[in-house]
């Protein structure tokens, strides 16, 4: 009788932990998009305004992510992690390596 009450709660302790990964996975999910969304964010806000044109930066006193090609690549970069992050967590393969 003790054995199969230690089975019963063994199955129950298991099944516990993988409803929280589910839900971590979850978590994680979600904050990925938001990353990805505030990524993405970046094209269309700018980062920094002047009330004259500054030569090399900012000949339309507006500096955003176009004006440099290396913060456009950073984004770029961050965009596709998050989202493929989403993506992978569901292949164990590579969730055990």
């Amino acid at each position: 009788m003790p054995i199969v009450y230690l089975i019963r709660s063994l199955k129950f302790v298991l099944l516990k932990i993988k409803y929280k990964q589910n839900m971590i996975q979850r978590i994680q999910s979600i904050y990925l998009l938001l990353a990805g969304l505030g990524f993405g964010a970046l094209f269309l806000l700018p980062f920094a305004t002047s009330s004259k044109p500054i030569p090399v930066m900012m000949q339309d006193m507006v500096y955003n992510i176009q004006d440099s090609p290396l913060l456009l690549v950073l984004t770029i970069i961050g965009i596709v992690a998050s989202i493929t992050g989403i993506f992978l967590y569901g292949i164990e393969m590579l969730n055990k390596k």
